[in-house]
């Protein structure tokens, strides 16, 4: 329950920790799938990359954005995401948190928040 006058913050609109894992399942089986997509993580231990892919959310959402781009910079330097295959995973991000039943207000702004991280992910 929400006490405080401040608005929930952006994990609790999601539907808090277990709603945002099931997202990132989603969003998993949806970026594995995609040829476009794929390959970028074809070194990538797919475990692993499920739990890189929760470990993005979580930072895009709790951290201040100069240390997230720099770590998103790091984390993404070798990978060679085009523009192209970030916007596949953004509209993979959409399906899975409308698939999730996520109010669209909320998935508005999660987009956003990531979509600032776009130059970071893509190394430009």
């Amino acid at each position: 329950m929400h006490l405080t006058g401040d608005p929930p913050d952006l994990r609790t609109r999601l539907g808090g920790e277990a709603a945002l894992s099931a997202i990132v399942d989603n969003f998993y089986l949806r970026v594995t799938s995609d040829a476009l997509i794929a390959p970028v993580f074809a070194r990538v231990d797919l475990l692993a990359l499920r739990q890189h892919q929760q470990q993005f959310l979580n930072t895009v959402i709790e951290a201040p954005s100069e240390p997230t781009a720099t770590y998103l910079r790091e984390a993404h330097q070798n990978l060679q995401i085009t523009p192209r295959q970030f916007g596949a995973l953004l509209l993979h991000l959409q399906a899975a948190l409308r698939e999730a039943e996520v109010p669209d207000a909320v998935i508005a702004e999660l987009i956003e928040t990531v979509e600032q991280y776009a130059d970071d992910v893509i190394g430009r």
